[in-house]
Order: C-alpha cells, then sequence, then structure tokens
C-alpha cells in the first residue's frame, strides 16, 4: 500500500510539473504574442502566472511610456533618467503591491532594456526605432491561497502610463482585461 501511496504522490507531482511546464510556455507564447503586437504608446502589457507559492510577472512596455524616449541613451541627462527608471522598475513591491496576507517575498526583480548601449549596438537591435523594456517579477509567496489580487503601481510611477492589458493564469481559471489609474487591480479569487 505504501509503495502505491509513494507512485501516486509521484505521479501527482509529475502531473504538477507538467502542467506548470504547460502554464508557462503558455506564458512565454503570449509574451512572443504580446511582442508581435503594434508597439503603443501609453499601453503596458502584464503576463501573470500563478503557480503552487509562485508568482511570475512580466511587463513589456515602450521605453517612452517611462524615460519619455524610444533611443539610446545619449546625453548624462538621459543616462540618468534610464538608470532611474530601471531603479524604480527594480522596486517591484511599488510596482506589483499584492495583499499583505499572502507574505509575499520579491526573489527576483529582472529589467532587460537597450537603452543604455552604445547607439552603434542600439541600432542593430532595434532598427525600427521602437524601444521596449521588459521587467520580469518573480514572488514566492508563503500563503498563496491569500493571493486574491495584484495592484499594480505603475501609474503612480510613470504618468505617461495610461492602461495595462493584463492576462493571469492562475488556479482560480485565466483571465484578462485592461487596467487604467482610476482601476489599477488584478481580482485573482474573491
Amino acid at each position: 500500500m505504501r509503495i502505491f501511496r509513494k507512485i501516486r504522490v509521484k505521479a501527482r507531482s509529475q502531473c504538477a510539473t507538467s502542467v506548470l511546464v504547460a502554464v508557462l510556455s503558455s506564458f512565454m507564447l503570449t509574451s512572443l504574442v504580446h511582442a508581435g503586437q503594434a508597439h503603443e504608446h501609453g499601453v503596458v502589457t502584464l503576463d501573470a502566472v500563478v503557480e503552487e507559492k509562485l508568482l511570475d510577472v512580466m511587463l513589456i512596455t515602450p521605453a517612452v511610456n517611462v524615460v519619455g524616449f524610444e533611443h539610446a541613451a545619449e546625453t548624462e541627462a538621459q543616462k540618468a533618467e534610464v538608470i532611474q527608471a530601471i531603479n524604480s522598475l527594480k522596486q517591484g513591491y511599488q510596482i506589483i503591491q499584492l495583499p499583505r496576507a499572502a507574505l509575499c517575498l520579491l526573489k527576483e526583480a529582472d529589467v532587460i532594456q537597450s537603452l543604455l548601449e552604445s547607439q552603434h549596438e542600439h541600432e542593430h537591435e532595434e532598427e525600427h526605432g521602437h524601444a521596449d523594456i521588459r521587467v520580469h517579477y518573480q514572488f514566492v509567496c508563503a500563503k498563496p491561497e491569500q493571493l486574491t489580487e495584484i495592484a499594480v503601481g505603475l501609474f503612480d510611477q510613470f504618468s505617461m502610463v495610461e492602461s495595462v492589458r493584463y492576462q493571469v493564469v492562475s488556479p482560480a481559471g485565466q483571465k484578462g482585461g485592461t487596467l487604467f489609474s482610476s482601476r489599477d487591480e488584478i481580482l485573482i479569487r474573491q
């Protein structure tokens, strides 16, 4: 009987791993689809996946939304503005605000941008003149059942952000929509 239980537990674990891989693959595919969509000033895309104790969030925004320009930083003032924006985006608790009861700890905050590259490198990477900034956050939540909503603090931090298009996958299901400064919370579950 114990062997059967071990096999059943192992099968559940493998099933959970398969589900996680499928969800993350879908998440990455969605990010690729968003990357292929029209580059819209004022609009940020947010994809989030809740799986067991992990919350992964990916933001994609035109650089103009956070620094006011989309070319490689040319002046010291522009470089300082990019560095300030990167530092603000790395403050995951201000950008992605979670219920205190969920006891979430920010594990990763990665900002990917090309604005601080040399002009030559930037021209090859962004031939269309549109630079995006990608931000990945990973939170570990001690009480994921208390993760009932995500408030997005981008509107307070960056005045050029007009809306956030989101997609969330969680044990409660999938949902998507658009946030505005007047309504900046994603309800995950009630």
